[in-house]
C-alpha cells in the first residue's frame, strides 16, 4: 500500500485531479493500492511550550512590536560576524546542552532561514564537533510531480 498523508489544513484542490488519476494507476501497475487522505494538524502540536516562546511566536512579525518583560531562560540569543562563527557558536551550544543537560539529539532543533547557505556550514561544522545533524529541507512535490505507466 503506498499513503499519501497531507496536513489537515491541506486543500486536495491543489493537486490537480490528473494526477492523483496517474499516481492510482502508477500504483494499480505495480499491484500497490493508493491512499489519500488527511493527517490531522494535532499530531505536530507541542504542548509543553515555554511561555516567551509561545509569545515570540504569536507577535514576531507584530507592528508595533510589544516588549517581553519577563526573563526569558529558555531562549538564547547570539549575534555573531559570519555564518561560520553562528554555525559552531551553535554546535558549541548544543554540544554543551548535550554533556550538561538532560538533552537528547531528538530534542533539539536548530533553526535558521537560509538552508541552502547555512545548510552545508552547519552540517559540516556540527560533524566537527561530534553531533549529528540531520537537515530537513522543504520540497514543493506537487509541482513538479512526474508519473509515469
Amino acid at each position: 500500500m503506498i499513503l499519501i498523508a497531507l496536513p489537515a489544513t491541506t486543500s486536495f484542490s491543489i493537486l490537480h485531479a490528473n494526477s492523483f488519476y496517474k499516481l492510482q494507476k502508477s500504483c494499480e501497475t505495480i499491484g500497490q493500492n493508493c491512499v489519500i487522505s488527511q493527517i490531522s494538524d494535532s499530531i505536530y502540536a507541542v504542548t509543553d511550550k515555554s511561555h516567551a516562546l509561545s509569545i515570540i511566536e504569536k507577535e514576531i512579525f507584530a507592528y508595533p512590536p510589544i516588549s517581553y518583560s519577563s526573563y526569558a531562560s529558555d531562549i538564547v540569543l547570539h549575534r555573531t560576524k559570519n555564518i561560520y562563527t553562528e554555525a559552531e557558536t551553535a554546535a558549541v551550544f548544543v554540544r554543551n546542552l548535550l554533556s550538561e543537560s538532560n538533552y537528547k539529539l531528538n530534542d533539539i532543533a536548530v533553526i535558521c532561514n537560509d538552508i541552502d547557505n547555512m545548510g552545508p556550514v552547519i552540517k559540516r561544522t556540527f560533524e566537527e564537533y561530534g553531533i549529528k545533524c540531520f537537515l530537513d529541507k522543504k520540497i514543493v512535490m506537487f509541482s513538479t510531480i512526474r508519473l509515469f505507466h
